[in-house]
């Protein structure tokens, strides 16, 4: 994802959000498990807005996590040494989220990704969906399989939702 969204990064609407896509994706490529694996893509460093870094052409994922991160500690440096800055604290803010990060957690590598924020439910047409399958069940005792779907009543008045299939 890092690779595919490099074009974008010419369009960077500030040097903050430069900074902070560089800061991000360093750590992504930091975390890959195949760190000598070349990447095709070239890094634009001489094409990026606001600070200039040598272009580098199919890069190991390791060499472009350095170069991410090169990046993003010029931009923090840049903003650091602004006249009239009291409290420096780019540098300090990148290099944390560079290098004191606590490491993601694995996700599973099967079933489902437990939703911790609660945030999300199930779309309104799935739920829908499951409606007309428990009142099918409980109405006509059937019990749904991939063969017996068109089987089900063509109407069906669900509370609150009325299904229709097509026929």
């Amino acid at each position: 994802m890092v690779v595919r969204f490099m074009p974008w990064w010419l369009e960077a609407e500030t040097p903050v959000v430069l900074m902070d896509v560089a800061t991000a994706s360093a750590r992504v490529m930091a975390a890959q498990p195949d760190q000598d694996r070349h990447l095709e893509v070239t890094l634009p460093g001489q094409s990026l807005p606001w600070v200039k870094a040598d272009d580098v052409v199919n890069p190991t994922v390791a060499e472009a996590a350095a170069w991410y991160a090169d990046l993003a500690l010029r931009i923090a440096h840049m903003f650091d040494q602004r006249p009239g800055l009291v409290k420096p604290h780019m540098v300090a803010r990148v290099e944390h989220n560079l290098y004191h990060m606590p490491p993601v957690p694995q996700l599973p590598d099967e079933g489902p990704i437990q939703d911790a924020s609660g945030r999300f439910r199930l779309s309104p047409l799935i739920t829908a969906w499951k409606v007309l399958v428990k009142h099918c069940q409980r109405l006509l005792r059937w019990t749904p399989t991939k063969t017996n779907l068109s089987s089900c009543p063509s109407t069906l008045m669900v509370p609150g939702v009325a299904i229709v299939q097509n026929s």
